[in-house]
């Protein structure tokens, strides 16, 4: 079965895969967008955490929720065009990830759905437009299970891009896998020229050497612990109890996404009733290969 520990098997070796020699691993976006410049804001949950955002925009409130080893920069491409058509965008990094810190409460799905909840109950939201990709995806999943109230109060439509709701890693690898991830001898293989190679898995048939490049500067730039502990997490992790969410919800998913497989992508929106939108021959990382895409489904749910 695919799983997240495909992320670490290249797909297609290829020339441009390799990154300049003078690649220095600090965090990018691709050169068509980059991370949000707007109101700077931190956001203090009920066990500590910090959580930083930022704030861009008028309009129809639309919040983003990052990936595992992600950062609010990662959906940088989506938000520069969500502005730029008139919405207002909130991005957060979620805890222990970029610029937030990791809290009292610890690393759990829980606890980064209830993030979530926080998030909307700071800004007052109304009627927001809430997208997550991966890890966001479950946060979205895990609040709606555990905190409905916050969908029927702040939410008016969800997009769960490239996630899922269990089977995460669920393989015979998994007890080896989990703790490589966080370990010093990934760090040391991740750090040369080939890591790239080892997030090659995480990105579709037609990805451009910027994505890829990003993706594995977000890796590197993730703490060892927060890695390996949200992975471990993640396949722990059973949404299934969530039968319904209140609110009109679309599933986005790539059809050469190996980290969380397009099975997964049917259960999802199969069990919620949900739309199922594909991107044909993405790969994982959507906010990233197809922005334009995603921009458009969720000015469209707007409209």
């Amino acid at each position: 079965m695919t799983s997240f520990q495909e992320m670490l098997v290249p797909v297609r070796l290829t020339k441009w895969m390799l990154p300049p020699a003078d690649h220095n691993g600090s965090v990018k976006t691709p050169g068509e967008a980059a991370p949000l410049q707007g109101n700077h804001l931190s956001i203090t949950t009920d066990d500590g955490a910090v959580l930083a955002a930022v704030l861009e925009g008028d309009g129809p409130l639309v919040v983003l929720s990052h990936c595992w080893t992600g950062s609010h920069a990662i959906w940088a491409p989506v938000a520069e065009r969500l502005v730029g058509s008139g919405y207002r965008v909130l991005s957060y990094d979620q805890r222990g990830h970029g610029a937030s810190t990791v809290g009292a409460g610890g690393l759990s799905i829980r606890r980064i759905g209830a993030d979530l909840a926080s998030v909307l109950q700071a800004l007052d939201a109304k009627e927001a437009i809430v997208a997550g990709h991966s890890l966001g995806g479950m946060a979205i999943q895990a609040m709606a299970l555990h905190h409905p109230d916050c969908i029927s109060k702040h939410v008016r439509e969800v997009f769960l891009v490239a996630t899922a709701a269990y089977g995460i890693g669920m393989n015979r690898l998994r007890k080896l896998v989990t703790p490589v991830i966080g370990s010093a001898l990934l760090e040391r293989v991740m750090g040369g020229r080939l890591g790239h190679l080892l997030v090659r898995g995480a990105l579709g048939s037609n990805a451009r050497q910027t994505d890829l490049v990003n993706t594995w500067d977000h890796f590197i730039a993730c703490k060892p612990h927060v890695r390996s502990t949200i992975l471990a997490a993640m396949q722990m992790m059973d949404l299934r109890d969530l039968k319904s969410i209140d609110v009109p919800v679309t599933v986005v998913h790539g059809t050469r996404d190996l980290l969380t497989p397009p099975s997964r992508g049917r259960e999802l929106a199969g069990r919620l009733g949900a739309e199922l939108v594909w991107i044909e021959g993405a790969g994982h990382m959507l906010p990233l290969e197809a922005p334009g895409e995603i921009a458009e489904l969720i000015g469209r749910s707007a409209r």
